[in-house]
Protein backbone atom coordinates (compact mmCIF):
# COMPACT_ATOMS: atom_id res chain seq x y z
CA UNK A 1 0.00 0.00 0.00
CA UNK A 2 3.04 2.83 1.49
CA UNK A 3 4.76 1.42 -2.53
CA UNK A 4 1.59 2.54 -4.46
CA UNK A 5 1.24 5.55 -2.79
CA UNK A 6 4.69 6.55 -3.34
CA UNK A 7 4.01 5.55 -6.89
CA UNK A 8 1.00 7.24 -6.94
CA UNK A 9 2.53 10.73 -5.78
CA UNK A 10 5.62 10.46 -8.42
CA UNK A 11 3.15 10.09 -11.28
CA UNK A 12 1.22 13.57 -10.19
CA UNK A 13 4.39 15.11 -9.80
CA UNK A 14 5.64 13.93 -13.21
CA UNK A 15 2.33 14.71 -14.74
CA UNK A 16 2.47 17.99 -13.06
CA UNK A 17 6.00 18.59 -14.54
CA UNK A 18 5.45 17.56 -17.63
CA UNK A 19 1.55 17.45 -18.90
CA UNK A 20 0.03 20.23 -16.69
CA UNK A 21 -2.14 21.70 -19.00
CA UNK A 22 -4.25 18.27 -19.48
CA UNK A 23 -4.52 18.43 -16.18
CA UNK A 24 -7.82 20.13 -15.75
CA UNK A 25 -9.45 17.76 -18.37
CA UNK A 26 -8.06 14.62 -16.10
CA UNK A 27 -10.14 15.64 -13.06
CA UNK A 28 -13.40 16.65 -14.93
CA UNK A 29 -13.50 13.42 -16.36
CA UNK A 30 -12.28 11.78 -12.79
CA UNK A 31 -15.54 13.77 -11.41
CA UNK A 32 -17.70 11.98 -13.84
CA UNK A 33 -16.58 8.54 -13.49
CA UNK A 34 -16.92 9.14 -9.83
CA UNK A 35 -20.44 10.79 -10.16
CA UNK A 36 -21.87 8.39 -12.14
CA UNK A 37 -20.72 5.62 -9.96
CA UNK A 38 -22.34 7.21 -6.67
CA UNK A 39 -18.88 7.90 -5.08
CA UNK A 40 -19.54 11.64 -4.70
CA UNK A 41 -17.05 12.42 -1.83
CA UNK A 42 -14.36 11.47 -4.03
CA UNK A 43 -15.70 13.75 -6.96
CA UNK A 44 -16.02 16.28 -4.64
CA UNK A 45 -12.37 15.59 -3.82
CA UNK A 46 -11.49 15.76 -7.54
CA UNK A 47 -13.44 18.93 -7.81
CA UNK A 48 -11.54 20.50 -4.81
CA UNK A 49 -8.40 19.60 -6.62
CA UNK A 50 -9.35 21.25 -9.87
CA UNK A 51 -8.95 25.08 -8.02
CA UNK A 52 -11.46 25.87 -10.16
CA UNK A 53 -14.56 26.44 -8.22
CA UNK A 54 -17.19 26.60 -11.06
CA UNK A 55 -17.25 22.56 -11.34
CA UNK A 56 -16.88 22.15 -7.77
CA UNK A 57 -19.88 24.63 -7.06
CA UNK A 58 -22.10 22.71 -9.44
CA UNK A 59 -20.94 19.22 -8.13
CA UNK A 60 -22.13 20.50 -4.89
CA UNK A 61 -25.31 22.27 -5.92
CA UNK A 62 -26.67 19.60 -7.55
CA UNK A 63 -26.40 17.19 -4.75
CA UNK A 64 -26.19 18.41 -1.60
CA UNK A 65 -29.67 18.40 -0.57
CA UNK A 66 -30.06 15.13 -1.47
CA UNK A 67 -27.34 14.16 0.83
CA UNK A 68 -28.58 15.87 3.56
CA UNK A 69 -32.11 14.70 3.18
CA UNK A 70 -30.06 10.98 3.10
CA UNK A 71 -28.84 11.73 6.68
CA UNK A 72 -25.33 12.74 5.42
CA UNK A 73 -24.85 16.18 7.89
CA UNK A 74 -21.31 15.19 8.22
CA UNK A 75 -20.61 15.42 4.74
CA UNK A 76 -23.14 18.19 3.32
CA UNK A 77 -20.89 20.08 5.85
CA UNK A 78 -17.62 19.71 4.73
CA UNK A 79 -18.90 20.29 1.38
CA UNK A 80 -19.48 23.40 2.24
CA UNK A 81 -16.32 24.32 4.25
CA UNK A 82 -14.72 24.11 0.90
CA UNK A 83 -16.67 27.08 -0.69
CA UNK A 84 -16.05 30.87 0.59
CA UNK A 85 -19.11 31.92 2.71
CA UNK A 86 -19.63 35.24 0.43
CA UNK A 87 -20.62 32.69 -2.20
CA UNK A 88 -22.62 30.43 -0.05
CA UNK A 89 -24.35 33.85 0.62
CA UNK A 90 -25.40 34.96 -3.03
CA UNK A 91 -26.61 30.49 -3.84
CA UNK A 92 -30.15 30.08 -2.53
CA UNK A 93 -29.44 26.40 -2.86
CA UNK A 94 -26.37 26.78 -0.31
CA UNK A 95 -28.47 28.79 1.77
CA UNK A 96 -30.88 26.12 2.36
CA UNK A 97 -28.26 23.32 2.44
CA UNK A 98 -26.91 25.64 5.07
CA UNK A 99 -30.19 26.17 7.40
CA UNK A 100 -30.59 22.66 7.35
CA UNK A 101 -27.56 22.19 9.06
CA UNK A 102 -28.20 24.88 11.25
CA UNK A 103 -31.25 22.97 12.60
CA UNK A 104 -29.26 19.71 12.94
CA UNK A 105 -26.70 21.69 14.66
CA UNK A 106 -29.50 23.89 17.36
CA UNK A 107 -28.32 27.24 15.83
CA UNK A 108 -32.04 28.12 15.34
CA UNK A 109 -30.88 31.86 14.59
CA UNK A 110 -28.45 30.93 11.83
CA UNK A 111 -30.78 28.63 10.11
CA UNK A 112 -33.75 31.29 10.42
CA UNK A 113 -31.26 33.90 8.27
CA UNK A 114 -30.15 31.46 6.09
CA UNK A 115 -34.04 30.57 5.25
CA UNK A 116 -34.57 34.19 5.24
CA UNK A 117 -31.87 34.54 2.53
CA UNK A 118 -32.65 32.03 0.21
CA UNK A 119 -36.27 33.62 -0.27
CA UNK A 120 -34.68 36.98 -1.15
CA UNK A 121 -32.43 35.31 -3.93
CA UNK A 122 -35.24 32.98 -4.92
CA UNK A 123 -37.35 36.37 -5.45
CA UNK A 124 -34.32 38.60 -7.29
CA UNK A 125 -33.68 35.23 -9.28
CA UNK A 126 -37.13 33.73 -9.89
CA UNK A 127 -37.31 34.84 -13.78
CA UNK A 128 -33.65 33.52 -14.28
CA UNK A 129 -34.62 29.98 -12.86
CA UNK A 130 -35.96 26.86 -14.50
CA UNK A 131 -39.55 25.78 -13.38
CA UNK A 132 -37.63 22.57 -11.57
CA UNK A 133 -35.52 24.88 -10.12
CA UNK A 134 -38.02 27.02 -8.84
CA UNK A 135 -40.54 24.53 -7.71
CA UNK A 136 -36.97 22.61 -5.48
CA UNK A 137 -36.17 25.87 -3.83
CA UNK A 138 -39.66 26.89 -2.83
CA UNK A 139 -40.19 23.07 -1.62
CA UNK A 140 -37.23 23.70 0.86
CA UNK A 141 -38.15 26.92 1.94
CA UNK A 142 -41.48 25.98 2.75
CA UNK A 143 -40.19 22.49 4.04
CA UNK A 144 -37.36 24.43 6.47
CA UNK A 145 -40.15 26.60 8.13
CA UNK A 146 -42.08 23.86 9.41
CA UNK A 147 -38.80 22.06 10.43
CA UNK A 148 -37.57 25.07 12.34
CA UNK A 149 -40.89 25.98 14.19
CA UNK A 150 -41.13 22.30 15.11
CA UNK A 151 -37.23 22.18 16.21
CA UNK A 152 -38.21 25.65 18.07
CA UNK A 153 -40.77 24.42 20.18
CA UNK A 154 -43.40 26.81 18.40
CA UNK A 155 -47.47 26.33 19.28
CA UNK A 156 -48.47 22.93 17.97
CA UNK A 157 -51.21 24.79 15.70
CA UNK A 158 -48.31 26.80 13.80
CA UNK A 159 -46.21 24.18 13.02
CA UNK A 160 -49.06 21.76 11.66
CA UNK A 161 -50.03 25.09 9.77
CA UNK A 162 -46.39 25.73 8.23
CA UNK A 163 -45.98 21.71 7.69
CA UNK A 164 -49.39 21.53 5.66
CA UNK A 165 -48.73 24.49 3.67
CA UNK A 166 -45.06 22.28 2.70
CA UNK A 167 -46.80 19.61 2.19
CA UNK A 168 -49.32 20.74 -0.04
CA UNK A 169 -46.17 22.04 -2.17
CA UNK A 170 -43.86 18.89 -1.75
CA UNK A 171 -44.21 17.14 -5.14
CA UNK A 172 -45.17 13.60 -4.46
CA UNK A 173 -41.87 12.36 -6.25
CA UNK A 174 -40.09 14.08 -3.83
CA UNK A 175 -40.46 11.07 -1.50
CA UNK A 176 -37.84 12.08 1.15
CA UNK A 177 -38.36 15.82 2.10
CA UNK A 178 -42.48 14.44 2.02
CA UNK A 179 -41.66 11.99 4.30
CA UNK A 180 -39.52 14.18 6.69
CA UNK A 181 -42.52 16.74 7.19
CA UNK A 182 -45.34 14.17 7.62
CA UNK A 183 -42.98 12.32 9.62
CA UNK A 184 -42.78 15.91 11.81
CA UNK A 185 -47.04 16.00 10.66
CA UNK A 186 -47.42 12.89 12.78
CA UNK A 187 -45.29 13.68 15.69
CA UNK A 188 -47.29 16.96 16.49
CA UNK A 189 -50.12 14.75 16.05
CA UNK A 190 -48.60 12.62 19.20
CA UNK A 191 -47.88 15.90 21.27
CA UNK A 192 -51.43 16.40 20.91
CA UNK A 193 -52.14 13.23 22.22
CA UNK A 194 -53.74 11.78 19.19
CA UNK A 195 -52.05 8.73 19.39
CA UNK A 196 -54.13 7.07 16.83
CA UNK A 197 -53.73 9.31 13.88
CA UNK A 198 -50.10 9.87 14.53
CA UNK A 199 -49.89 6.35 14.24
CA UNK A 200 -51.57 6.17 10.96
CA UNK A 201 -49.15 8.55 9.71
CA UNK A 202 -45.86 6.95 11.02
CA UNK A 203 -46.99 3.69 9.04
CA UNK A 204 -47.86 5.91 5.85
CA UNK A 205 -44.02 6.85 5.74
CA UNK A 206 -42.62 3.60 6.75
CA UNK A 207 -44.35 2.04 4.02
CA UNK A 208 -43.42 5.54 1.09
CA UNK A 209 -39.61 4.82 2.00
CA UNK A 210 -37.37 1.87 1.74
CA UNK A 211 -35.08 0.62 4.09
CA UNK A 212 -31.86 2.55 4.32
CA UNK A 213 -33.31 5.28 1.49
CA UNK A 214 -33.30 8.39 4.42
CA UNK A 215 -33.29 9.13 8.49
CA UNK A 216 -36.80 10.30 8.41
CA UNK A 217 -37.67 6.33 8.40
CA UNK A 218 -35.66 5.73 10.88
CA UNK A 219 -37.68 8.27 12.86
CA UNK A 220 -41.46 7.43 11.28
CA UNK A 221 -40.30 3.17 12.81
CA UNK A 222 -38.55 4.55 16.30
CA UNK A 223 -41.96 6.69 16.98
CA UNK A 224 -44.09 3.88 15.88
CA UNK A 225 -42.63 1.80 18.40
CA UNK A 226 -43.29 4.09 20.73
CA UNK A 227 -46.96 4.71 20.18
CA UNK A 228 -47.10 0.73 20.31
CA UNK A 229 -45.08 0.43 24.04
CA UNK A 230 -47.78 3.33 24.86
CA UNK A 231 -50.88 1.41 23.71
CA UNK A 232 -49.16 -1.78 25.30
CA UNK A 233 -49.15 -3.42 21.95
CA UNK A 234 -45.11 -3.59 21.20
CA UNK A 235 -45.19 -7.40 21.22
CA UNK A 236 -47.48 -6.64 17.64
CA UNK A 237 -44.36 -4.93 16.23
CA UNK A 238 -42.58 -7.04 13.24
Amino acid sequence: FQVHQLFSELLRRRLVQHQKEILPKLHMRAIDWHVKHGMLNEAVSYAVAMGDEGPLFSLVESNILGQILQGEFTQAKAWLAELPNEHIWERPVLCLAKAWIDIRNLSYAAAEKFIGRAESLFNLQRSSLQAGQRNQILEQIAALKGSLARARGRPREEQLALIQKALKLITKDNVRLRGLLTLQKGLCYLDLGQDQEADLIFLQVIDWLDIGSSFPLYGAVYAHTVVAQLQGRLGEIK
